[in-house]
């Protein structure tokens, strides 16, 4: 699959259900952690009632975007917000310490670069 490099102005290639299967596996670190831990079997979760943390928090920062930034051509894009914040997860428990270590991460990588926000 192509997608536009806007910046570029070029298409690169992409493989969504690789990039897909790994942020998935992202999402579930917290739970591998728990499990190692724990000395009974888990109780089932009920998936559908229950998101990860990596996911929520993926979704409220997207929305943030949605709504600081009225062009969306100078947005960033919602798979770079994604990717960011899966490479930073350390299987936080609560999504507000997911988004403070993801930002702060992000934001020492930028300024580490000679960027800023």
């Amino acid at each position: 699959m192509l997608i536009p490099a806007r910046d570029l102005g070029v298409w690169k290639d992409s493989d969504p259900k690789a990039f897909v299967s790994w942020f998935d596996s992202q999402c579930n670190i917290v739970r591998r952690m728990l499990a190692k831990e724990a000395q009974m079997e888990p109780l089932p979760t009920d998936e559908g009632k229950q998101k990860a943390c990596l996911r929520l928090s993926t979704q409220l920062l997207k929305r943030h975007r949605d709504i600081v930034f009225e062009d969306r051509r100078k947005a960033p894009s919602s798979i770079v917000l994604t990717t960011l914040l899966a490479q930073s997860y350390e299987g936080h428990a609560l999504c507000s310490d997911a988004l403070i270590t993801a930002l702060d991460r992000i934001t020492a990588e930028l300024e580490a670069r000679g960027m800023r926000l």
